[in-house]
């Protein structure tokens, strides 16, 4: 495939010094590592979308923490 042999050439140009097999093993990481960065990115959008899914509750604000009686 084209773009195969550009990924290749492109990891190659960044990384000279590595064999045929270390090339090949980079260019699985990367295409792990993108597809996690995906995944988290796609979360993210998903969370914006819909508020309250995976969404911590707000910080109290300063008001909610001097109501907060100091003695004990």
């Amino acid at each position: 495939m084209a773009s195969e042999s550009n990924h290749q050439d492109a990891l190659r140009d960044l990384y000279p010094t590595l064999s045929d097999e270390e090339l090949k093993l980079a260019e699985e990481n990367l295409r792990r590592y993108v597809a996690v960065v995906w995944e988290i990115e796609r979360k993210r959008l998903l969370r914006a979308e819909v508020p309250g899914i995976d969404t911590p509750s707000p910080s109290p604000t300063i008001e909610e923490r001097s109501n907060v009686s100091l003695t004990t």
